[in-house]
């Protein structure tokens, strides 16, 4: 076997959002920031290509 173990996947990342307060007030829709997110985030310095990289969940 060699040093530092078996190959696995690599660990991901959670981020959390708090978006309670904003919801509330009605400054801007979830479906809006859903899509934001989609068009802004960047896997391999590519914006919106999100793939199976990264999961929105609203």
């Amino acid at each position: 076997m060699a040093a530092g173990g078996a190959k696995g996947m690599k660990k991901g990342s959670t981020f959390v959002i708090e978006w309670s307060k904003t919801m509330e007030d009605k400054i801007m829709d979830i479906d809006s920031l859903e899509k934001f997110l989609h068009e802004r985030i960047k896997v391999n310095d590519k914006a919106g290509a999100l793939r199976d990289s990264v999961t929105i969940t609203c």
